[in-house]
């Protein structure tokens, strides 16, 4: 093959054509592209800007950038149906190399985005199997499904494989029995497993009769089990320590009666406790980081999970909407292998109060102890209640009171 043959067979495999200028780390947004850029620069001058920076060739950044929009997009030309009549793809949407290039901030100067999508032989894209969901789609569609599939169909069998349900799955789509895995996966890439340390403060509020008051630490403690109340991540009967980041929010987080007294109490941990960390997951990694591009779906379904599991739930509804993440709690309690040993608890941030983080740690009435000599040398983690942290306090009065009253 004569070498004009063989560069024009390197071209069009991949599908760009060099382009003699150079680029400054400066010009370019995205850090994956800047870090490679600075790693390659030289004595040449940018091109498209004045700052007189080192600069490297634009087809540096064009391999990058060429790589990443591979491996999630790819030509519609022989991919997707075209509908002669209307003169376009048929379903699914297509876009310009110039409009991945914008939404992936490669860049904040048009000159340069333009630069580079003039660069590609084809300018057309479309989402690799265009026809299924995305990878990030079918973890959202498939949570989606799950939560309506345990809390209207099948509750203490989902891990069943049901026929009707799998038939009726497209392609890409995952079924109900399915999605613990793919949650419990997407938590490890997006490294949501992390350690709640010793000595962590956490503020619980009790509601109470006026003619009791509760000042001992399994009375402010977790519930024992024949008072174990559903909640967001326990059901019924199964007890776990509820508390909040500040004292306020434990007071906002309690259901009030018309009368009594909440008491307010902090409580420490004894020990560095492994717990999944559900109040931020970091943006996704680059497209073009060829390392970890293949996190992003996790990243970007993780963002919506966490939305869904925090989000408030209408009154007198909670048994049924609280089911979905009662089970993944369970399942990651038991389940997941985190590197610091079984789950010991979820964090969230509060429904009511996003600037609230809310934890609830699987830890029985009998280990909520007082702080006394030793409280915190056992085997076992236990939580220690600050004496001087015990508040009681009067409830508002209701608002319906007020009325009836005046």
């Amino acid at each position: 093959m004569g070498v004009t043959k063989r560069l024009l067979a390197e071209l069009e495999e991949r599908g760009w054509e060099s382009v003699d200028r150079s680029v400054c780390a400066e010009c370019l947004t995205d850090e994956v592209l800047q870090v490679e850029v600075r790693a390659q620069s030289g004595a040449n001058e940018c091109n498209f800007c004045d700052r007189g920076l080192p600069a490297a060739s634009i087809d540096v950044v064009l391999a990058l950038i060429s790589d990443g929009i591979h491996a999630e997009y790819e030509d519609p030309i022989g991919i997707m149906g075209w509908d002669s009549e209307e003169g376009g793809y048929v379903g699914a949407g297509t876009c310009e190399i110039e409009d991945i290039l914008w939404s992936h901030e490669v860049s904040d100067d048009s000159v340069l985005i333009r630069t580079l999508s003039g660069a590609f032989r084809s300018q057309q894209r479309c989402q690799r199997n265009p026809y299924a969901p995305s990878p990030e789609q079918a973890l959202l569609w498939g949570w989606e499904h799950f939560r309506e599939h345990v809390i209207t169909r099948r509750r203490f069998t989902f891990l069943l494989e049901t026929p009707a349900v799998t038939e009726s799955l497209g392609a890409g789509e995952h079924g109900p029995e399915t999605m613990p895995e793919h949650i419990r996966t997407a938590i490890t890439h997006g490294g949501l497993a992390t350690v709640l340390p010793a000595g962590t403060k956490l503020h619980r509020a009790r509601v109470h009769d006026a003619t009791i008051r509760p000042t001992l630490a399994t009375e402010l403690g977790t519930s024992p089990i024949e008072y174990a109340r559903a909640n967001r991540m326990t059901p019924e009967g199964i007890p776990a320590f509820y508390g909040a980041s500040t004292a306020a929010g434990a007071e906002a987080e309690v259901g009030y009666a018309s009368t009594g007294l909440i008491t307010l109490g902090t409580f420490e941990t004894s020990q560095d406790l492994p717990i999944i960390d559900l109040t931020d997951v970091g943006p996704p990694p680059s497209l073009f980081d060829g390392s970890r591009r293949h996190l992003r779906a996790s990243f970007m379904f993780l963002r919506a999970f966490i939305d869904d599991v925090s989000r408030p739930i209408k009154d007198g509804d909670e048994h049924r909407q609280y089911i979905p993440t009662q089970i993944i709690t369970e399942y990651l309690r038991y389940e997941y292998s985190h590197p610091a040993g079984q789950v010991m608890g979820i964090r969230w941030c509060s429904a009511k109060d996003t600037s609230v983080v809310n934890t609830a740690l699987f830890i029985e009435n009998s280990s909520c102890v007082e702080q006394a000599h030793g409280w915190n040398t056992g085997p076992g983690p236990t939580l220690g209640l600050v004496p001087e942290s015990v508040t009681p306090k009067a409830l508002p009065v209701p608002t319906a009171t007020i009325a009836a009253a005046g």
